[in-house]
C-alpha cells in the first residue's frame, strides 16, 4: 500500500567521478528526506551556504562504501565529508544531483 507519510530516510547508490575511473565509483548514501516544499528551500538556501559541505550535512545522514587513506572503512562524518569533497571537486555538484533526482525524479527510468 501506499503511504502519505514518506518514511524519514532513505537510501540510493551514487556514482562519483574520480580520475581515471569512466564509470564512476560507487558509494551507498542514507539520506534524510524533504516534502516538496523543503526540498525547495534546501535548493534555494544553497547560495548562502558557505560551502557543499554545510549543505550536504543537512541531508546525508550516512555512506558505506567510504574508505580512509589506509583503505578502511571511513564512517559518514561532516569533517569526512568535507575532505571527500575537497578531494573529489565534482563530488558536491553530483551528491546535490542525486538527492535531487531521488526526490524529484525517482520514477522516471533511462
Amino acid at each position: 500500500m501506499f503511504s502519505i507519510v514518506p518514511k524519514p530516510t532513505f537510501t540510493c547508490t551514487v556514482r562519483l567521478s574520480v580520475p581515471g575511473s569512466d564509470a564512476g565509483v560507487p558509494l551507498q548514501i542514507t539520506w534524510r528526506h524533504k516534502t516538496g516544499r523543503q526540498l525547495s528551500a534546501w535548493l534555494a538556501s544553497s547560495a548562502d551556504r558557505a560551502s557543499d559541505a554545510d549543505l550536504l550535512a543537512e541531508v546525508i545522514e550516512s555512506w558505506s562504501g567510504v574508505g580512509g587513506v589506509d583503505g578502511a572503512a571511513l564512517p559518514y562524518s561532516p569533517e569526512n565529508l568535507a575532505a571527500l569533497l575537497d578531494a573529489y571537486p565534482a563530488a558536491g555538484k553530483e551528491l546535490v544531483l542525486a538527492y535531487h533526482r531521488q526526490l524529484a525524479d525517482a520514477r522516471q527510468k533511462n
